[in-house]
């Protein structure tokens, strides 16, 4: 029996993204690329996710009776009062977006971008990605995206930009099924991914450190002290990459299963469609 196309969409999504995680990994190992380097791709990864369903947000459906939900947004919904309620199309060539739901885009994307920007400047600026000393500000770490100059890591950067884009927009927008979403069912989606993102980034980050000591320490009878470097880095790497693979897998399942409902770790990507009557 053949695959289904939801599927076969699914699969395609994730061999798309698989690659693209691949990458990065690949030009550490293969081209000398610096720790830096790599974390400011995958960064790039997770702000283009961000951000995809912000917009997403924008062309879904506002909620009439969004004080029953669950809050998703820690600041909760700002000026709802002062911003319209009937769609607008700015452009001919996009779906109409919704001014309303600025009041749930605005705090959830904000407070994303501050965890992201936290995170990747923790991991290069302040001192892990660099080994430095504790130092350094916000423009320290948006410069370092001059190593997008170079051609081969440019190229990994879009390849990793259009992975996720190309197949997301297929789904929700060649097929319209924006149209079936409301605004928090989008950003019930963004948010569960940042959370989640920023989880495995502080369990990989502990991780690496046990490793290193545990390598660290076996190194003096087994092996020499460059070999059990390059150990470290290949352990921490497979691990990282056989995670976020499993990761994004079910992200990629989950949001297209809306409802889902067991103790997958799916379900954590799955949207909570809103009652009936809650629709405007």
């Amino acid at each position: 029996m053949g695959e289904r196309p939801s599927e076969r969409n699914e699969t395609t999504a994730f061999v798309l993204v698989g690659v693209a995680n691949a990458l990065p990994v690949a030009g550490y190992f293969l081209l000398g690329w610096s720790f830096t380097t790599v974390a400011l791709l995958f960064w790039l990864e997770a702000v283009t996710i961000l951000l995809f369903y912000a917009g997403l947000a924008m062309l879904a459906t506002p909620e009439s009776r969004i004080g029953e939900r669950e809050r998703i947004a820690p600041l909760g919904p700002i000026g709802g009062r002062y911003f319209s309620e009937k769609p607008r199309r700015p452009v001919s060539f996009i779906p109409p977006i919704y001014p309303k739901n600025l009041r749930f885009v605005v705090p959830t994307t904000a407070i994303g971008m501050l965890i992201a920007t936290g995170a990747g400047g923790g991991v290069t600026v302040w001192g892990v990605g660099r080994g430095s000393p504790l130092g350094g500000d916000v423009t320290d770490f948006f410069a370092l995206f001059t190593a997008l100059a170079k051609p081969p890591v440019l190229v990994v950067g879009l390849a990793i930009v259009g992975a996720h884009l190309v197949p997301l927009s297929r789904y929700y927008f060649a097929t319209g099924r924006y149209r079936d979403l409301t605004a928090h069912m989008a950003l019930e989606t963004q948010v569960k991914y940042y959370a989640v993102y920023l989880y495995f980034f502080l369990a990989l980050t502990l991780y690496a450190l046990v490793t290193f000591f545990v390598i660290g320490l076996a190194h003096p009878v087994i092996v020499s002290d460059s070999t059990s470097l390059v150990i470290w880095k290949g352990v921490v790497a497979g691990t990282f990459l056989a995670l976020k693979l499993a990761f994004e897998r079910s992200r990629i399942r989950g949001e297209r299963r809306p409802s889902l409902d067991d103790d997958s770790f799916t379900a954590n990507f799955s949207p909570t469609p809103p009652p009936a009557e809650s629709r405007k």
